[in-house]
């Protein structure tokens, strides 16, 4: 403030305002990442912030129910002992569960609690896939023409992904899950592709097909008969 007079003028000035301090203030929730399936991990965020904590305590727990409310934990969520990282790894003690994670955000000025919504349903791993009934071979078994492998059925059925492997043999054998037996070999350019084009090379020989199958719980692989002799 400046004070003026007929002898001159003076500065004063006022005493500082202290700004007051204030606990941290959430815009957003945390959010979990990740495959709620034991032995698979969860991610969480920390949350977004407009008064951003000095500090930030993470614990998971384990619900009976969804929820996606975040300002509470309701009944029926238990903390998970030791489960205080950003990222947790899901026990067969979650299985059936859901999963929800509570962070705490910490200034000099207090403390704010928030939650994640739940997580989906925690279910066991997928299991690998199983053949229930073989692959087959159709077309005709001549030199130059094309030959198409089918991978037949499997269990579970959904998301598998097939790979074919080609294979020439010197005797015949039958469907049945597994490597094709001694009298066989990989022909080394029909790795990937359901058809076969039958070369001069498979003269006096006997073709079949290997099938992976894969899904999220592993792999497995099955086997067509052989076609028969080709001439």
């Amino acid at each position: 403030m400046r004070a003026t007079n007929s002898i001159g003028s003076a500065i004063r000035l006022s005493a500082a305002r202290s700004v007051p301090l204030i606990a941290p203030v959430l815009r957003s929730a945390p959010v979990l990442s990740g495959t709620a399936r034991t032995g698979s991990n969860l991610s969480t965020s920390l949350g977004a912030w407009t008064v951003v904590g000095s500090e930030h305590a993470v614990q998971w727990y384990a619900c009976t129910a969804q929820d996606r409310r975040t300002t509470s934990l309701p009944a029926g969520c238990t903390a998970i002992a030791d489960a205080t990282g950003t990222t947790f790894s899901v026990g067969s003690a979650q299985l059936g569960r859901y999963i929800r994670v509570r962070v705490i955000a910490t200034n000099a000025a207090g403390s704010t609690a928030t939650y994640s919504a739940t997580s989906a349903l925690v279910e066991a791993p997928a299991a690998a896939p199983t053949a229930t009934r073989m692959p087959t071979i159709s077309g005709t078994v001549r030199v130059g023409r094309a030959l198409t492998a089918k991978a037949g059925s499997w269990t579970p059925s959904s998301g598998i992904t097939y790979m074919y492997q080609w294979y020439r043999c010197s005797t015949s054998t039958t469907a049945r899950v597994g490597a094709p037996g001694d009298g066989c070999v990989a022909i080394g350019a029909a790795t990937t592709s359901t058809k076969y084009t039958v070369q001069s090379a498979d003269v006096g020989h006997y073709l079949l097909a290997l099938i992976t199958a894969t899904n999220s719980g592993g792999s497995s692989t099955a086997i067509s008969a052989t076609t028969s002799l080709v001439r």
